[in-house]
């Protein structure tokens, strides 16, 4: 470990551990934040000690945050910035550095803006009066709710056992004025069936024709699919990925149980889903109706270089 990142790895630990009671894209903007931190205390000596110091922090954030997207798609950017400081010449490590400071603070005002282009682009999805029924990591989506509150009628959230993190989140909603029902898990089949519309909050989606979501999303999809209702998949476009990462779909936490504190429950936090259960995929560029793998792979090579063009050469 570079010796001006020691104590980076516990707030690493910090911010990774207990991701089931947690909003994962929430966890990706303090994670941006996380390294701009760290980023603004090293003064590299050299080119390439600057360019290993992006590489190990690219490796850490793959390592730890395999089900995050835009987290590897943050790594992506470190790590194809590290190559050209590398094959650079011309500038210093403090101005090689500087620029991965720019790509991060550019990465963490568009994840907060581009929220705005994602709520105008679902009120183009969803038709008005609608009820939604939403799926995921939810809390993030508030403001972009809040944007439709005109178009939606009602929201209904579900509170999977034990986290009842949906009920939660009903509450909030009801708190903004937007009309909220929380329902059981074991009333999915009945939550889906009061809702025109299922919309789910992605962690990315894949050109190998996946998406990744909350644990249950996939059982979503199957009930919307049964019952004729449309399936609306938020993702922005830096979750678009050219593959999907190994070990997501056995990622669980051992969680204590509510009632019985001395044993633990094996939760298993993600499932993969079928592209083709979504009828469409909003993100800030527009709607993505059946989206084939090359057009995910260009989607996503577009957002990196657009990221990385306006850079100099280190």
């Amino acid at each position: 470990m570079p010796v001006r990142l020691r104590g980076w790895e516990r707030e690493l630990e910090k911010l990774s551990s207990n991701l089931a009671y947690k909003d994962i894209h929430m966890i990706e903007d303090h994670l941006l934040a996380l390294l701009l931190k760290r980023l603004s205390k090293v003064k590299a000596k050299s080119l390439d000690e600057a360019a290993s110091v992006l590489e190990y922090l690219s490796e850490t954030i793959r390592t730890r945050f395999p089900f995050s997207f835009a987290a590897l798609a943050t790594a992506d950017v470190l790590s194809i910035y590290a190559k050209r400081i590398a094959e650079g010449g011309g500038a210093g490590s403090r101005e090689a550095l500087e620029g991965a400071r720019s790509l991060l603070r550019f990465l963490l005002s568009y994840s907060n803006s581009s929220a705005k282009e994602v709520a105008v682009n679902l009120g183009r999805a969803i038709p008005f009066g609608s009820e939604v029924l939403l799926v995921g990591f939810t809390n993030s989506l508030i403001p972009i709710l809040l944007a439709n509150s005109g178009k939606i009628s009602a929201v209904h959230t579900i509170s999977y056992w034990p986290l009842m993190s949906g009920r939660g989140l009903a509450v909030k909603l009801r708190r903004s004025g937007i009309k909220a029902t929380p329902w059981p898990d074991s009333n999915l089949s009945q939550a889906v069936s009061q809702s025109d519309v299922v919309v789910i909050a992605s962690l990315g989606v894949s050109a190998d024709g996946v998406f990744i979501a909350e644990a249950g999303a996939y059982a979503a999809t199957l009930l919307a699919e049964s019952e004729g209702k449309y399936v609306v998949l938020i993702s922005r476009s830096w979750s678009f990925r050219p593959s999907t990462p190994e070990g997501i779909e056995g990622f669980v936490e051992r969680i204590p149980h509510p009632l019985e504190k001395k044993v633990s429950i094996e939760l298993r936090l993600f499932d993969i889903t079928p592209l083709s259960k979504a009828g469409v995929i909003v993100s800030e560029l527009g709607l993505h109706k059946n989206p084939s793998g090359d057009e995910i792979r260009d989607t996503y090579a577009g957002f990196m270089e657009r990221l990385l063009s306006g850079l100099p050469r280190a």
